[in-house]
């Protein structure tokens, strides 16, 4: 499961550490901008903080892409 191997670990993207978190729907107390990620299981989708504005993403999908298929929400 894609949440599973990506989820708990530590991520290095042009130099910075990232630890990527489930998304929460918003208005749930999570970060702002998760979308409607929610904590029913069922969306894939993950919060990633701390990221460099300058970082493209093609960056993101093509260091994600090696654990499932990406689609990127900016």
């Amino acid at each position: 499961m894609l949440d599973c191997q990506v989820l708990g670990e530590t991520h290095n993207l042009q130099g910075r550490s990232i630890e990527p978190q489930r998304a929460k729907a918003r208005g749930s107390g999570g970060p702002r901008g998760g979308g409607g990620g929610g904590g029913g299981g069922g969306s894939k989708k993950l919060y990633l903080g701390g990221l460099d504005e300058d970082l493209a993403e093609s960056d993101i999908r093509d260091h994600f892409s090696a654990f499932g298929n990406v689609s990127v929400e900016v």
